[in-house]
């Protein structure tokens, strides 16, 4: 396991940990969409 050197490394890398899943989750949706649009477009 990955931990930030800090007081709380538990909490920091948990903390990471959620940030980067939102922002995987959040680039997913932007790149499934951009598809879908050039799908249509392409159409």
């Amino acid at each position: 396991m990955f931990t930030w050197d800090s007081p709380y490394p538990q909490l920091g890398s948990n903390n990471m940990n959620l940030m980067m899943m939102q922002l995987m989750m959040k680039l997913m949706q932007v790149i499934l969409e951009i598809l879908l649009r050039v799908k249509h477009k392409s159409l």
